[in-house]
């Protein structure tokens, strides 16, 4: 289903918050989801807009902290899928809730399942855990996949502790979450099986993490920029160099994020939109890793000082953050499912 685009002021009023709020995340950054939320509560009520203000916004959060900039994403998810597959009062329910998420990966030896009304299993990786007011989760059924709500879960049911075990996006307090035994109303069950599958917004959607990537990116090169200009380095050929293929990677990211967004978010054309997705994924990765690469090398050691150490820079943990976070599920098959479609129709599928 194609996106709803609002009137214009909605847009204005979420790319003036977005920059307010990054501002905010620059100076405090969070260490939790709590501080992250804080932060992000002005957004909250703005996360409908059209594709081009909601990509810029995406981009801004991005550039300011990863972590709270994922937390709001999954809000904007929540959001969308209920607009496309919830009814009235399942959208009402989300109003003044807090923090919304959507949590989807099952830990393979305890699969979320739905059955008689009750549901069993575990998933991972659930961002903002205790923070959320409420979150979908996947879970399967006889008749097929489903989408349910579960509001305000308890603090017991995350089994593994307030520890994330990898070493980024650790601000987004991603953590497994328990569900066995847990009752379900026939309300809380968000459209049919399957439905939330539907293409391009299941797979397409991704474009969002990319513009966040794409934020994080420009900031890892403002810093090489501001180091070597400070230390009177950016004259020397391979700097120079380092700075030029940043300028290249960052431009083609640009440009291949915002117009997956806006053929993904039009929806009249799913295998052109996942084509494009699909290779701006593929472009964002290499890039991002590019930026990485140049980052590491251009400035050395001083670019590993920990956020944590007296004097360190917040350098060291966004690029601990983009390099965790570049690692979405199914990147092989986003790009050959995207490598098909142009075989089948050719690269016009793109113009």
């Amino acid at each position: 289903m194609a996106m709803d685009i609002p009137a214009q002021p909605l847009s204005a009023s979420l790319d003036a918050r977005a920059l307010d709020v990054a501002a905010s995340l620059r100076a405090a950054p969070p260490r939790d989801a709590a501080a992250a939320l804080r932060h992000l509560a002005p957004l909250l009520p703005l996360a409908r807009a059209a594709p081009h203000a909601f990509w810029q916004a995406l981009v801004t959060l991005g550039h300011a902290d990863l972590s709270a900039g994922r937390l709001f994403e999954g809000h904007v998810n929540v959001l969308r899928l209920l607009d496309e597959h919830g009814d009235a009062a399942q959208r009402r329910r989300a109003e003044g809730v807090g923090l919304l998420a959507i949590w989807g990966a099952d830990d393979p030896a305890a699969p979320v399942l739905l059955e008689g009304g009750r549901m069993s299993g575990r998933k991972l990786f659930c961002s903002g855990a205790t923070s959320v007011g409420a979150a979908l989760v996947t879970a399967r059924t006889p008749e097929g996949p489903v989408l349910v709500w579960i509001e305000r879960p308890e603090t017991a049911r995350f089994t593994d502790g307030p520890a994330w075990p990898i070493g980024g996006m650790r601000a987004s307090e991603s953590r497994a979450c328990a569900l066995d035994g847990l009752q379900v109303r026939p309300g809380d069950v968000i459209g049919g099986p399957g439905d939330y599958l539907a293409q391009p917004s299941f797979s397409g959607g991704i474009w969002r993490i990319l513009a966040l990537q794409l934020g994080a990116m420009r900031r890892l090169d403002e810093a090489l920029r501001a180091h070597l200009l400070a230390h009177d380095r950016a004259g020397h050929p391979a700097q120079r160099a380092r700075l030029m293929e940043n300028a290249l990677d960052l431009e083609s990211t640009r440009l291949w994020t915002l117009s997956a967004a806006e053929a993904v978010e039009a929806g009249h054309d799913t295998e052109a939109a996942l084509a494009r997705v699909g290779l701006a994924r593929e472009v964002t990765t290499r890039a991002a890793e590019g930026v990485l690469a140049r980052i590491r090398r251009g400035i050395g050691l001083p670019g590993s000082v920990m956020d944590a150490t007296p004097g360190g820079a917040p350098m060291e943990r966004l690029a601990r953050d983009l390099d965790s976070f570049l690692r979405q599920p199914g990147p092989d098959a986003a790009l050959d499912r995207a490598t098909d479609i142009l075989i089948a129709r050719g690269a016009g599928v793109l113009a």
